[in-house]
C-alpha cells in the first residue's frame, strides 16, 4: 500500500546510495526466459533544487545492475525496466541466473531536510516459454541386412530448446524406449531428419523401432515401425558335400530402386584353396537355374562359379541352394539375370 508506514526510504541528509534487495521466488520446470521486467513504486520529494533519486536494481552473482535513475517524483508513481538479455553476460537469460538473482531499489537524497526518497513496492515479472519434449516422427527402416540396418527419424519441433540427444531405439517385444537397445548421438540439434546405424541385430528377427529426441523437458518418441532382418543363407552343394561353417552374405542383391546383379561373398572355413591359405574369402557370381516356389517361399538353385579361386580337388561350386524371402523380387531377379546373361528375353514387370 502507498502509505507512510510501509515504505523504505533514504535519510534526508544522506549522501550515500542506500540499497535494499529481495530474493526472487524459485520455480521449477523447463523454461526459456524471454524477458525480465522490474517494477518500482516510488515517491521522491523535491523542493527547489533539492530532491532525491531512486533506481531499481537486479543483483546477479553479488553484482548489482541498475535501471534508469528517477527524480522529481511528486507523488507515488510506478516505473519499470526491461532486460531482454542478462545484464551480466549480454546473452540470453539462463534459468540458474534468474533463480539466484535478487531484485531491489537504490535511493539517494541531496542534503535537504524533509526531502525524502521512498519506495513502497518492488516486484518482477519473468516472461518465459515453457519447454516441452521434442516432437519426433519415425520413418521406415532402410538398408536392412542380417545383423545391421539403418534407422530413420525426423525432429519436426524441438519443443522450445535444441535437443541434446537423438537416435533410434528398438526391441523385439514392442513399444521400445531408450532403456532398450539404441543408437544415439549427442550434440545440439535443431529440427531436421536424421539417421542412425542399427547394429548387433539377429538374422530372421522381427523388430520394433522408434526414433526419439531429448531436451531438458524429456524424451519425445516417434511412432513405432516394424521390420524383419534378412535370413542368413545356408549353403550346401547338391551332391551332398557340405561346405563346413559357411556364411553367405547378399547385402546388395535387392535394391529399393530396382533389381541388381550382385556378387555374393561366400566365406568358407575350407582349406582346399590353391594358395594353401585357410579361411579364405571366395567371390562368386550368380547364374540362374530355377527350381520352384513352395508355399509362398521362393527356393531356387543358384549356380555359382569362382572368379579368382578354384579348389584343389576340382570340385566346383554347383547348384547351390539359397533362400530368398520375396518371391516377386526373385521372379524379377531371375528375369533380369536371364536378360543380362543373354539367355532369355521378355519384358520386366
Amino acid at each position: 500500500a502507498d502509505n507512510s508506514g510501509t515504505y523504505v526510504y533514504s535519510y534526508e541528509d544522506d549522501s550515500t546510495w542506500r540499497e535494499d534487495s529481495y530474493g526472487i521466488p524459485t520455480y521449477t520446470g523447463s523454461k526459456n526466459i524471454n524477458n525480465v521486467r522490474l517494477y518500482l513504486r516510488i515517491y521522491i520529494d523535491w523542493w527547489s533544487s533539492y530532491h532525491g533519486w531512486g533506481k531499481g536494481l537486479i543483483r546477479i552473482n553479488s553484482r548489482s545492475y541498475y535501471t534508469d535513475t528517477y527524480s522529481h517524483v511528486a507523488g507515488w508513481e510506478t516505473h519499470y525496466h526491461n532486460w531482454a538479455t542478462s545484464p551480466a553476460t549480454s546473452s540470453n537469460w539462463t534459468k540458474s541466473e534468474v533463480r539466484s538473482s535478487q531484485i531491489g531499489v537504490a535511493l539517494l537524497n541531496s542534503y535537504m531536510a524533509s526531502v525524502r526518497s521512498r519506495c513502497t513496492q518492488v516486484y518482477v515479472e519473468v516472461d518465459y516459454t515453457t519447454i516441452v519434449a521434442p516432437t519426433t516422427t519415425t520413418q521406415a527402416v532402410s538398408d536392412i541386412g542380417t545383423t545391421t540396418s539403418t534407422g530413420n527419424g525426423n525432429m519436426i519441433d524441438n519443443g522450445g530448446e535444441n535437443a541434446s540427444k537423438r537416435g533410434v531405439c528398438w526391441n523385439t517385444t514392442g513399444n521400445p524406449t531408450v532403456a532398450d537397445d539404441k543408437s544415439e548421438e549427442t550434440d545440439s540439434f535443431g529440427v531436421g531428419a536424421f539417421t542412425r546405424p542399427m547394429t548387433g541385430l539377429s538374422p530372421s528377427t522381427h523388430y520394433y523401432v522408434k526414433a526419439y529426441a531429448y531436451n531438458s523437458a524429456g524424451y519425445g518418441y516417434g511412432s513405432q515401425v516394424e521390420f524383419d532382418t534378412l535370413t542368413l543363407h545356408e549353403v550346401e552343394v547338391t551332391d551332398g558335400i557340405a561346405l563346413t561353417d559357411t556364411l553367405v552374405k547378399t547385402p546388395m542383391l535387392f535394391k529399393s530402386d530396382g533389381i541388381a546383379l550382385s556378387d555374393v561373398l561366400v566365406k568358407t572355413m575350407d582349406k582346399r584353396v590353391t594358395d594353401g591359405i585357410a579361411f579364405k574369402d571366395v567371390l562368386v557370381k550368380l547364374q540362374i537355374h530355377v527350381r520352384t516356389f513352395t508355399d509362398g517361399i521362393a527356393f531356387k538353385d543358384v549356380l555359382v562359379k569362382t572368379i579368382s579361386k578354384t579348389l584343389t580337388d576340382s570340385i566346383a561350386f554347383k547348384d547351390v541352394i539359397s533362400y530368398v524371402k520375396n518371391p516377386t523380387k526373385l521372379a524379377k531377379l531371375i528375369r533380369k539375370l536371364l536378360q543380362l546373361e543373354g539367355i532369355g528375353g521378355g519384358k520386366e514387370d
